[in-house]
């Protein structure tokens, strides 16, 4: 699986509750959604002030501000190979007038949904993400939604081998907070042997300088040059299956995957769209 297309630089003027993130069955089998982790790490935009993390730490993990996971009792959500799914920050048409009519995207046929409680925002029929944790505990906290940065975040999904638990709340050696601080806020640890997926972007090309995400995860960094500019990223095709479904690129570097400033648009390739999906 990969990240086909990310939009966060939200919309003019100061509109960001249309971020979204698709994924893609980049292989050639069915996969199964049920239990895969997304994450957004720490420090939420690029910068040469790197955090100090755990000297036995090593270079075993990325560092996350929130972690989700989708639902599922193991079979729930199949996924073929080419199909893809998106999940919403807020998974409304966003078109409308009460929201931003100068949108690009209409988030209503999303699949998942970072689900705040927020009644001024209220919960939408895509299902809603298990939140997992965020600052130490598996409350969503006070924050009225969930906002990954307009600059440009860093994201990642990751899934746990079979036969071993992940409770970054519970374990005390699964957090920590920046000890280059004096800040008591926690991060959770996702050891990058779990990670399928990660993607780093930033303000704009310079930023390349002050990556935080190992080379590993991602060796390069995407970008859309300015914030609420309506513009995305997405994932560069390089074939086709028989069925007209795309292979999408994926060599673990950002700057190399994807392209850059483009009009958001679900399964832009035509991806397949699963058989449990309310967009059929």
């Amino acid at each position: 699986m990969a990240f086909s297309e990310i939009f966060y630089a939200g919309t003019s003027p100061f509109y960001f509750r249309n971020q979204f993130y698709e994924i893609t069955n980049n292989s050639d089998e069915i996969v199964y959604l049920d239990g895969l982790y997304f994450a957004n790490l720490y420090p939420s935009t690029a910068t040469t002030n790197l955090p100090t993390w755990p000297t036995e730490d090593g270079n075993r993990y990325v560092y996350a501000e929130r972690v989700w996971k989708i639902p599922g009792d193991g079979t729930t959500y199949p996924l073929a190979p080419g199909e893809s799914f998106s999940i919403a920050q807020f998974a409304a048409n966003h078109k409308l007038p009460q929201y931003n009519p100068n949108s690009p995207i209409d988030c209503s046929t999303s699949e998942f949904e970072f689900n705040m409680d927020n009644p001024n925002f209220p919960d939408q029929p895509a299902t809603d993400m298990i939140h997992v944790f965020y600052n130490g505990s598996a409350s969503k906290g006070t924050l009225p939604q969930y906002l990954t940065s307009v600059f440009g975040g860093a994201y990642v999904i990751f899934r746990v081998p079979e036969g071993e638990s992940y409770d970054p709340v519970n374990d005390p050696n699964m957090r920590t907070r920046d000890l280059g601080t004096t800040s008591t806020n926690l991060y959770a640890k996702i050891p990058i042997r779990y990670i399928i997926d990660g993607v780093e972007a930033g303000h704009n090309e310079s930023m390349i300088s002050a990556k935080r995400v190992a080379s590993v995860v991602d060796a390069g960094m995407t970008y859309v040059g300015a914030t609420y500019n309506s513009l995305g990223v997405r994932r560069k095709k390089v074939g086709t299956r028989e069925d007209g479904t795309p292979i999408l690129q994926d060599t673990n570097n950002s700057t190399e995957d994807f392209e850059r400033m483009v009009v958001p648009a679900f399964r832009f390739y035509n991806q397949g769209i699963p058989s449990w999906s309310s967009a059929n």
